[in-house]
């Protein structure tokens, strides 16, 4: 994320992270549950399991720290960031798979 961030300043950046999973999921075991979309604001109410919209804890430990840095890297100007499987990079780059991250 960090070349990312620095490249932002000069070019319009698209940052794709690859993983095992289809995105962001609401169960790790069930490729179903996939969000297409995230923001700030759904994502804070996701991991906070005090949550008043009783959707609280429903991210993965492990996910915390890339949607951390996913944040930050479209805060510091990276223009898009989705996250998804590395076997379907073709249709990450083009948008249709994966999960979008937004500032919204």
């Amino acid at each position: 994320q960090e070349v990312a961030k620095v490249l932002s300043t000069v070019y319009e950046v698209q940052l794709i992270y690859s993983f095992e999973k289809a995105g962001v999921l609401l169960d790790i075991n069930d490729e179903s549950t996939l969000i297409k979309q995230l923001n700030w604001e759904y994502y804070q109410q996701l991991k906070n399991p005090d949550s008043p919209s009783g959707v609280g804890s429903k991210i993965f430990a492990g996910m915390i720290p890339k949607l951390d840095n996913a944040f930050a890297a479209l805060n510091s100007g990276v223009k898009k960031v989705i996250i998804g499987k590395a076997e379907n990079l073709l249709e990450l780059i083009n948008g249709t798979s994966g999960t979008s991250i937004v500032n919204e």
